[in-house]
């Protein structure tokens, strides 16, 4: 079993078990992809892509020579996970795991879907109920967050000029 698949099943069985928030359907994940403490390896790539671009041949292999060294001495640190971005097939698996995996160092109100006055029986029931979902894996607690609208990421196609995308 690969590591995405665990995760997946691993989460879904977890946001399975939370109740629901407006929906009670069966929780399913779309899509995960992986992000990686790669940083470092990807300027350098940046780097010799660059050169390439600009037709300086000369300067790329003293790169190349670094990427394959850094490459060999990182490997384990380069392909280990370090987050995982979740695509959930339905807005209540994103509203589930918002509401039951958030940061817990982000102070924040309990929602109140009833109406309720803070400090009521039914807020307090739901605080204990989002305190008592387990939220480890392997060992470490899961901290989600929401992610960026897609209009406001920074696209990898950036060599397109902004005068050209508003042609297109």
């Amino acid at each position: 079993m690969t590591f995405e698949a665990f995760l997946e099943h691993y989460f879904t069985r977890k946001l399975n078990r939370c109740p629901r928030i407006i929906e009670d359907v069966e929780i399913r994940i779309a899509n995960i992809t992986f992000g990686f403490a790669n940083q470092d390896l990807l300027k350098i790539l940046t780097e010799r892509g660059t050169l390439v671009a600009k037709g300086k041949f000369e300067k790329v292999p003293p790169l190349n020579e670094k990427i394959e060294q850094m490459s060999k001495e990182h490997r384990a640190e380069y392909i280990r996970p370090v987050a995982a971005f979740l695509t959930f097939e339905r807005q209540e698996g994103k509203d589930r795991c918002l509401k039951y995996f958030a940061d817990p160092n982000e102070t924040r109100k309990v929602e109140d879907i009833d109406g309720q006055q803070e400090g009521s029986e039914t807020v307090d029931l739901e605080a204990r109920i989002i305190e008592e979902v387990d939220k480890a894996l392997l060992g470490v607690d899961m901290v989600c967050y929401s992610a960026c609208e897609p209009s406001d990421i920074v696209w990898e196609n950036r060599h397109v000029t902004v005068h050209r995308r508003r042609i297109n």
